[in-house]
């Protein structure tokens, strides 16, 4: 998609998420190394290990979902969103809420009424975003499972596997990241931020992680997991200081990638240079450095 519309999505493109979308946007830039320069993680949900606890979706499938109008639907939902910057919260009103008639609403039926609203992403999409339910006999896993972990995912009723292959695809990461946690966020203990903050880039084709200066973090102290819905300013603030300082470093790549010739061919790509030619005579093993009657 970003290739047919390249005109109007001009390079370098920028990857911001908050929570599971972090995940998403790791995994993608797996796929697609440079596709995206940059990524600021906010609250990221990935994870080595699950949680204990309730199944993070029975909350949300045991929500209200359906309100006589609007006015009284921002009148409910208000008292759980107190803390949100008010622009956040305005936001969710305005685009978080639809009238009926929906697939699971529709003004006929006596208990909606004509003036309804509902959520936009319904209660049970909301909790399947949190778990996806393994319902079936252990035979089908080849077919229905290729991509959960045979111990740490298969043997259980529910997982998310984006979340764990995300962990795994640290090390290979290409785009340099920021990681921004929430000091008060139990997703974000120090462990789980040292973790992340040692593999990140370091394996084969990552950025070079921390010690190549292509991995940071930042920590709200006294952030949520819902920080970038309650502390706006203070968020736009880090991605902004993240932003400049990586823009000046990616202008001087863009800068060596402009003015660099390959040295493997003539200057028209079509046949070996002198040095490539020199480089076909060599046995396999060869180290830099090391020439056959000859220099490079």
């Amino acid at each position: 998609m970003i290739n047919h519309f390249r005109d109007e999505m001009p390079r370098p493109i920028i990857g911001v998420a908050h929570s599971m979308g972090c995940a998403q946007l790791v995994n993608l830039s797996i796929i697609h190394p440079r596709l995206l320069s940059t990524l600021i993680l906010f609250e990221p949900v990935i994870l080595e290990a699950a949680f204990g606890g309730p199944n993070p979706g029975l909350h949300s499938s045991l929500r209200r979902d359906i309100w006589p109008s609007r006015e009284l639907a921002e009148e409910s939902l208000s008292k759980g969103l107190r803390k949100w910057d008010p622009r956040a919260r305005e936001r969710y009103f305005k685009y978080g809420l639809r009238n009926v008639p929906t697939a699971l609403y529709h003004p006929s039926d006596p208990n909606v009424g004509p003036q309804a609203v509902t959520l936009t992403t319904t209660k049970y999409q909301e909790s399947w975003s949190y778990f996806t339910p393994n319902l079936e006999p252990e035979h089908l896993d080849r077919l229905l499972l290729p991509d959960w972990d045979g111990e740490k995912q298969r043997p259980y009723l529910f997982s998310r596997p984006e979340c764990w292959s995300a962990m795994t695809n640290l090390p290979f990461l290409r785009p340099s990241v920021l990681w921004v946690f929430g000091g008060k966020s139990f997703l974000s203990l120090p462990e789980a931020q040292e973790v992340k903050m040692r593999i990140t880039g370091t394996g084969v084709g990552g950025s070079g992680g921390v010690q190549a200066g292509k991995v940071e973090k930042a920590i709200l102290k006294d952030g949520s997991h819902m920080l970038v819905f309650e502390k706006v300013g203070w968020c736009s603030g880090t991605a902004a200081r993240w932003i400049q300082k990586w823009f000046n470093e990616w202008l001087v790549d863009e800068k060596f990638w402009t003015e660099y010739r390959s040295r493997h061919s003539d200057g028209e790509m079509l046949r070996f240079s002198k040095e490539a030619s020199m480089v076909a005579r060599m046995p396999v093993g060869t180290k830099r450095g090391e020439v056959l009657k000859g220099k490079l």
